[in-house]
């Protein structure tokens, strides 16, 4: 790798500048390489590439190879399986991103409507992971994904975040809005929760100290 090649100003680091020199703009015809990076730019969303690339080997592992025919056989274990590592994945980012959770509000709450659902979230960044759950979630499919699913992956998020948090359907009937406003009410119900509030400073939201 030439490190006084001219590239693009977004290739910084040795990652970012192989992948530019070997990869971008590089034309393919190979439907494997071609799936691989359909799925890549999927998992994207929301991140930097950087992150996917320097994770792009546990992607592999995770999703076969990213063989299609594979992916294609998967039954409701392996899509519970690969759900749980997102809640896992993403619990811990959250907890790492908390620190010692100095100055935070520690409590959030929000009733979310959605069309005629309703769902109500609150979040105590307590320490002590855990999920209370009770929503109504029609036994169907969304797509390619299993609607009663959705509670796998707030287990394993619940539990690595060290969140006590309770999910709670107050009305619904179509599965998509209710399992939609689950994950927008739980998401905007943890935004609270880890606000700095500027009363308490510093300290821990905790009168024993610790949390």
């Amino acid at each position: 790798m030439q490190q006084d090649k001219p590239r693009c100003t977004w290739a910084k680091g040795p990652l970012m500048q192989a992948y530019h020199d070997t990869e971008w703009g590089v034309p393919t015809r190979d439907d494997g390489r071609l799936y691989e990076m359909l799925l890549l730019e999927a998992f994207q969303a929301g991140l930097s590439w950087h992150v996917i690339l320097s994770k792009r080997e546990n992607f592999r592992r995770a999703f076969d190879g990213f063989d299609p025919h594979k992916i294609a056989a998967y039954d409701e274990a392996k899509i519970a399986e690969l759900l749980e590592d997102a809640g896992i994945v993403l619990g811990q980012a959250v907890a790492r991103a908390l620190g010692d959770k100095r100055g935070i509000a520690r409590f959030g709450s929000l009733s979310l409507p959605m069309d005629e659902a309703l769902v109500l979230a609150a979040v105590d960044i307590s320490g002590r992971g855990q999920l209370h759950w009770a929503v109504d979630v029609p036994c169907v499919m969304l797509g390619t994904f299993d609607a009663s699913l959705a509670k796998e992956f707030f287990i394993a998020f619940a539990a690595n975040a060290g969140l006590t948090l309770h999910v709670r359907s107050l009305a619904g009937e179509n599965a998509h809005h209710i399992v939609e406003a689950s994950f927008k009410a739980a998401a905007r119900a943890l935004r609270q929760a880890v606000e700095l509030d500027p009363r308490i400073g510093d300290a821990l939201p905790s009168t024993k100290g610790a949390l």
